[in-house]
């Protein structure tokens, strides 16, 4: 029993993920209006807090964090991920701001999307 509570401790849960995603965007973004000068530095922004929420979580994992931010215009936006990695311990989280839960709560002038990359650390 406590090697499969061991194993669930140290796994990579994309819903505990995402959750703490969803805030940092928050905290970074807020009710903000698209600034095409502040972008580049919410960017960095929401990636240092984002590594160092992840970092916090004491886990064995390697991680990637991608931030992009789009100013809602009407354009298209296609995303697209590959990754050839080790299905039964590493796993993908992703944000899409805002989602409905936080539609209403703020301004919808531009997208953020947030995804967070985790590769399990073997020894």
């Amino acid at each position: 029993m406590d090697d499969l509570g061991s194993s669930e401790e140290l796994a990579f849960t994309p819903e505990q993920v995402e959750s703490m995603l969803y805030q940092v965007i928050t905290q970074v973004i807020g009710q903000s209006v698209y600034d095409d000068a502040k972008v580049a530095q919410w960017v960095d922004e929401i990636n240092d807090r984002c590594m160092e929420m992840l970092v916090e979580l004491t886990k064995p994992f390697k991680y990637t964090v991608t931030t992009f931010i789009m100013q809602r215009n009407g354009a298209g936006l296609h995303s697209s991920h590959s990754c050839f990695w080790d299905m039964a311990t590493d796993n993908i989280a992703q944000a899409n701001w805002p989602n409905d839960k936080h539609r209403d709560q703020h301004n919808n002038r531009m997208y953020v999307v947030v995804t967070v990359f985790a590769a399990a650390m073997t020894k």
